[in-house]
């Protein structure tokens, strides 16, 4: 879709893989909001995502093209998707008020949809400790049989194991700690020592405190 504030051209999205219209802003009411919608979650199904095997964006400047794995063509577009999405076009309707391009009751009032949340499958007590010590029990084996490299390997999943169920870090922020990235001493309001573990994920950071047993 294409819509107009002062005479300016905004290229946001089209409501149809064949179709694209422009429009002014005030002419975006409910019905195409819907359109939109139903484009959006399913453009990886029916859409023109559906044949695409590559996409092409800008990061940092860089133009960067990679492949679309055929999970991704199979998911309906997620609702915080479409809700991130509509709220940068709500941020573009109170950008026109405020310069005085519309009127507020000229632009559409865009409701968020509920949000699904699909919780993840999470270990019982008793497939933790099994997997703990399935892990330990396979380190013993490969230092028996002088699999030094091995043996190694399988220590640092162990501990991998370990860090990741007792400070509550995702698997790529845990990917990307580094020794600098530790503080070993941190101290509360309390004045009790805590380990503060400042990671990254793919756009953010943030800092975790670990339980007592990630510092050894």
């Amino acid at each position: 879709m294409r819509f107009t504030i002062a005479n300016t051209t905004f290229k946001s999205f089209t409501l149809t893989d064949t179709l694209m219209t422009s429009l002014a802003i005030t002419d975006i009411q409910k019905k195409e909001v819907d359109q939109y919608r139903e484009w959006r979650k399913n453009y990886w199904i029916t859409g023109k995502g559906s044949t695409e095997r590559h996409i092409t964006y800008v990061r940092a400047g860089k133009t960067i093209k990679r492949k679309i794995h055929a999970s991704q063509r199979s998911k309906i577009a997620a609702s915080t998707t479409v809700n991130s999405e509509e709220t940068a076009l709500r941020a573009i309707f109170k950008f026109a008020v405020m310069r005085g391009y519309v009127s507020a009751n000229e632009v559409v009032q865009i409701k968020t949809e509920r949000v699904k949340f699909n919780q993840r499958a999470t270990f019982t007590p008793k497939e933790y400790w099994n997997l703990l010590k399935e892990a330990r029990k396979r380190i013993i084996q490969a230092e028996k049989s002088n699999r030094d490299r091995e043996a190694h390997l399988r220590v640092l999943v162990y501990n991998f194991i370990l860090i990741a169920s007792n400070c509550g870090t995702r698997t790529t922020e845990l990917m990307h700690l580094r020794w600098k990235d530790i503080e070993w001493k941190a101290k509360d309001a309390a004045g009790n020592e805590s380990v503060i573990l400042s990671v990254s994920g793919k756009a953010k950071s943030r800092d975790l405190v670990a339980n007592d047993v990630c510092r050894e």
